[in-house]
């Protein structure tokens, strides 16, 4: 799987190798240069530097190399004729998309990206320390943390700044168009020379993305703009619309063979002092199999609720947000529920609507309005697991309710719908911790029985090997199980946990990882089956190190 962040001037154009379905692995290939042993060094501490931060964990080769490096670095060797950069230079710009080291040398653990003409702080400068550590310049030590070689830097008179990776255009949701592939083994594209030439058959369920819509004539392998004026009326039977699927290799798709998304408007709610939402809260959504869109029916009292054949006084549209004021539990008496709209599974091949095992019937919504147990998914406030810092950021997904709740110590700030994994990819329970950000990237699994890929999906976190919370432009049926075992979140949900949560991303950044010493937001996944799951990955070693009090939470 190639995991390529998104192109154009304000992106980043890194690929990363992947393993199969929602997850990831990442290599790459950093330019290996070589430069003389000039000694520079000095913190620039007048150019906008963030507050202190913590440094990454690095294994102990990276450990050494970095050690040689400062060690070569004496403040004794160095003085204002060394420094690199002139009084007056305030950041240091990008002059090409480069990968951020965890220490001076090119081998060393990349951290993170940074996009093409962002403009950075740094710290300070080190030399290089010998013919083989990757930079032919010098290494500077950029804020947050992090080094990038000073032959991609350009000093800036110019404060740091940088972009949204990646970058909304106005009004826009998700960062451009995406369409899904309705013909398998669609054949695509590419101009060689004065031909259009075949390059490949797209097989399997396939989600792909525009990044430019043309007018292509395989008679003479020419492109124009669409409603081009030019075009004369004896070539018009010769030119088709064709979307540009990969800007990389040139690839094009007939537009006859793609069915373009509309991405979801869903989002989530605000909770907190400043917004006076308060615990519990409700979406109402429809229990009924593949009918979570149809309203849900209100009834005068609690009573009429749970009879079957009562009139509703009202109707309220799906995942509209409702206040619970009291909560009733089932009596021996309530055993009149209707399921005549059930189904025995949905079209994922799950047999969950969702709703939960509740041992509510009824919610009072406010004064006199009452609403079914089954037909309101509401969000309760759970205590954050064990070890976790009184202000932390944590996130507590519920599989059973399809709930998201964001957490900072034991108050809720967000909450949210979500899609977890079918039946027959269930989304596994565990504590995690984020570590792995991509501002973008492609997912795909061609070895299952029903083979994907998916392109540039935006907004993803990482916290396991193959599994993430993402963005999922290609559907709308939040708070229904349909992924393959990720998170899928409506755009505007995995937007703003994308930039809440833990490791922070930097402006201009478009990857950046977690790490012990950096920990990522811990993300709790749960479900009735496993209501108190086991810490897994680095977040098991984190709790384990804070137990005996080798780490302090981080406030």
């Amino acid at each position: 799987m190639r995991m390529p962040a998104r192109a154009g001037k304000w992106s980043c154009l890194v690929l990363f190798i992947a393993a199969i379905g929602c997850g990831t692995r990442t290599s790459d290939q950093a330019p290996r240069t070589q430069d003389d042993n000039t000694i520079v060094a000095g913190p620039a501490n007048d150019i906008g530097k963030t507050t202190p931060h913590r440094s990454h964990s690095i294994s102990e080769q990276d450990r050494s190399q970095a050690t040689e490096h400062l060690a070569a670095s004496s403040p004794e060797d160095s003085s204002d004729a060394d420094l690199p950069f002139a009084a007056d230079i305030r950041s240091l710009r990008l002059r090409r998309s480069i990968a951020v080291r965890a220490t001076p040398h090119a081998d060393a653990e990349r951290i993170g990206t940074v996009a093409r003409d962002t403009r950075v702080a740094w710290t300070q400068v080190v030399a290089s320390s010998s013919e083989d550590d990757g930079c032919r310049d010098a290494w500077v030590e950029v804020v947050p943390r992090g080094w990038i070689c000073q032959h991609y830097l350009e000093p800036s008179t110019r404060y740091p700044h940088g972009s949204e990776v990646p970058r909304l255009g106005y009004g826009e949701i998700v960062p451009g168009v995406y369409g899904q592939v309705t013909r398998d083994g669609a054949q695509t594209f590419r101009i060689e020379g004065e031909r259009l030439v075949p390059h490949r058959r797209l097989v399997g369920s396939v989600k792909v993305r525009r990044y430019r819509e043309v007018l292509l004539s395989r008679r003479t392998a020419k492109s124009m703009p669409l409603g081009n004026s030019e075009q004369s009326d004896q070539d018009a039977g010769d030119w088709r619309p064709y979307w540009l699927i990969d800007f990389r290799t040139g690839e094009y798709l007939p537009r006859k063979y793609i069915r373009p998304y509309q991405p979801s408007t869903f989002k989530g709610i605000r909770l907190g002092d400043d917004t006076g939402n308060r615990l519990p809260m409700g979406f109402v959504l429809h229990h009924g199999r593949r009918q979570e869109r149809k309203p849900v029916a209100v009834y005068r009292t609690r009573t009429a609720a749970l009879e079957a054949s009562a009139r509703p006084i009202a109707k309220l549209p799906a995942r509209t947000v409702v206040k619970v004021a009291e909560i009733a539990v089932h009596d021996e008496d309530d055993s009149d529920e209707d399921d005549s709209d059930k189904d025995d599974s949905d079209e994922d091949g799950s047999d969950e609507d969702g709703s939960g095992d509740n041992t509510a019937s009824a919610y009072r919504i406010d004064e006199e309005r009452w609403i079914q147990a089954r037909d309101v998914r509401v969000a309760m406030a759970s205590e954050p697991p064990p070890g976790t810092g009184p202000h932390e950021r944590w996130l507590d997904i519920d599989l059973q309710q399809q709930l998201l709740i964001a957490y900072e110590g034991r108050m809720p700030v967000y909450a949210t719908l979500f899609s977890a994994g079918t039946d027959k990819t269930p989304t596994e329970t565990g504590i995690y911790r984020v570590f792995l950000k991509l501002a973008e990237t492609d997912m795909s699994d061609l070895r299952i029985e029903s083979p994907y890929s998916v392109a540039t999906v935006p907004w993803s976190q990482f916290y396991a090997k193959d599994l993430a919370l993402h963005t999922s432009y290609w559907h709308d049926r939040f708070g229904t199980p349909r992924s393959h075992g990720c998170t899928n979140l409506a755009p505007r949900d995995a937007r703003f946990l994308y930039f809440w949560s833990e490791p922070q991303v930097p402006p201009g950044w478009s990857m950046i990882r977690g790490s012990v010493d950096t920990p990522g937001t811990l993300i709790r996944v749960r479900s009735a089956a496993d209501p108190d799951p086991e810490f897994r990955g680095y977040a098991k070693e984190i709790y384990e190190a804070r137990i005996v009090g080798a780490l302090t939470p981080r406030p």
